[in-house]
């Protein structure tokens, strides 16, 4: 007489199978689509693939429990990482607008650092005839760069692209041509940039533009320290118009 042995069909090892897959293909997901970079710096891109091929492993070993541990039911807790996980396979991420700035406010005055300044100085196919063009890549660095010896760059010429800014504590002729930018995530993203001079038409805030103008220098009073800072600040020749870019953010490691 033969026996047939029982197979198990464990249902709560089964849902953390797929719970395992589900995460592992979200991550897979955001990195293969770029999207990544709306909540994390591209340097940190790789650790997310990392834990996508990791999550698919365990996910491998995952199966043998579920025909072969007695059968137990799902968790309710389960549903702690599967909402999210749904909500992001199934929506496309936004990020974070330019209203940040309303709540963060705009660092004209930068951290810097000697480095910065030189490495500008030293670049001859950016400043070449003394014309300085900003790009996704290169705009933290040179930001900070100049911030750092505002007067080595006085009466370069600089073309950017960037969001209009303004506040109550900003005059009626000028603006801050702003992007948001990203450190090591979402949570502390800032918005930077360069205090403008304008005397044409009146710009709306968060309005997307590209100007050309010229350095000069003037003095700022920060609100909150009161303390006086020399800053850049751009005599705007030319603006226009542009759509936003495909990336909201510039980052702090990224290079020309």
């Amino acid at each position: 007489m033969t026996t047939n042995k029982k197979i198990n069909f464990n249902i709560g090892e089964f849902t953390w199978f797929i719970l395992l897959l589900a995460i592992s293909f979200y991550f897979y997901k955001l990195v293969s689509s770029g999207n990544v970079t709306m909540f994390i710096s591209p340097s940190m891109s790789k650790y997310v693939l990392f834990a996508s091929i990791a999550l698919l492993i365990l996910g491998i070993f995952q199966l043998p429990k579920i025909i072969n541990t007695p059968n137990g039911k799902a968790k309710f807790g389960y549903l702690i990482f599967a909402i999210p996980i749904i909500i992001g396979i199934l929506v496309d991420p936004v990020g974070l607008n330019q209203q940040i700035a309303d709540a963060k406010g705009v660092n004209v005055v930068q951290n810097t650092s000697q480095t910065n300044a030189k490495a500008i100085k030293e670049n001859s196919t950016i400043t070449k005839n003394n014309e300085i063009i900003l790009n996704e890549k290169n705009f933290f660095t040179y930001v900070n760069g100049i911030n750092d010896d505002p007067n080595k760059f006085k009466d370069y010429r600089i073309t950017l692209t960037g969001f209009v800014y303004k506040d109550d504590s900003i005059k009626h002729n000028q603006f801050v041509i702003a992007r948001m930018l990203m450190v090591y995530c979402a949570a502390d993203t800032q918005i930077i940039g360069f205090l403008c001079n304008y005397d044409g038409q009146n710009l709306d805030k968060d309005t997307w533009v590209q100007i050309t103008g010229v350095l000069d220098t003037t003095n700022y009073t920060d609100s909150s320290s009161k303390e006086n800072f020399l800053i850049p600040l751009i005599k705007v020749q030319s603006i226009k118009k542009v759509n936003p870019p495909a990336s909201k953010y510039v980052y702090i490691n990224n290079t020309d």
